[in-house]
């Protein structure tokens, strides 16, 4: 504590904690408030994400007041630490044990799609995601959620069969203009000796998709 700080149970460090316990009621009431009016709608998380922030930098500064006051903290002093409240759903699941590899095979393909009607496709995209992943959003929900043609090839894609090829013909207003699908027998091990692969890189998603060197087989081609 410097010797500009209030001294404890002073005069001054009572009227700083009247200050901060008139502030987080206040942005308290803002939080309910407004939280009170929501839906639960995608358009809305990134205010609920600045609501939350609000309210944890005030909780953060009533409780250093009331440390200043009384010497004590209410609550442990890094419970309102901002990173300890961020992405609530990255939890990280125990790694499965791997078993080791008796062959290996790299699938690949690319298919270069042509959209000649984005309505039609955002319209299927964006009533997909009410109806399949998220029923409370309503239309401006959906449109924040499924903003681009990538993201709406995306959660067709994703919510449609697994073949390579056949599943881009159900897309509406999409062309297929050409594909390629095929397996390569690597010449090298795909996992390296620690355990890197380029699969896992999300850093760098491009490198993924590089046909590893090594044996082509099973080539099947679309406009070729």
């Amino acid at each position: 504590m410097s010797s500009d700080d209030p001294v404890a149970w002073s005069a001054e460090s009572a009227k700083h904690l009247q200050a901060a316990t008139d502030e987080l009621v206040s942005v308290l009431q803002g939080f309910t408030g407004e939280v009170g009016s929501m839906h639960g709608g995608s358009a809305e998380i990134p205010l609920l994400v600045r609501l939350r922030a609000d309210v944890l930098a005030a909780a953060t500064r009533w409780n250093e007041r009331v440390a200043e006051r009384s010497g004590y903290f209410v609550f442990p002093a890094g419970d309102f630490d901002p990173e300890m409240y961020g992405d609530l759903d990255a939890v990280d699941d125990p790694p499965e044990p791997r078993l080791p590899a008796q062959a290996e095979v790299s699938v690949l393909s690319r298919f270069d799609l042509a959209v000649v009607d984005v309505e039609a496709l955002m319209g299927e995209a964006r009533q997909a995601w009410r109806d399949r992943i998220r029923p409370e959003d309503d239309e401006r929900d959906a449109a924040v959620a499924v903003d681009d043609v990538p993201a709406a090839v995306d959660l067709l894609l994703s919510l449609r069969g697994p073949e390579p090829y056949e599943r881009f013909h159900v897309l509406p207003g999409v062309e297929v203009r050409a594909g390629m699908h095929l397996l390569v027998d690597p010449d090298e091990p795909l996992v390296g000796p620690s355990g890197e692969h380029p699969v896992q890189d999300l850093d760098h998603p491009e490198r993924a998709v590089v046909s590893p060197s090594g044996a082509v087989r099973h080539p099947s081609g679309y406009g070729c």
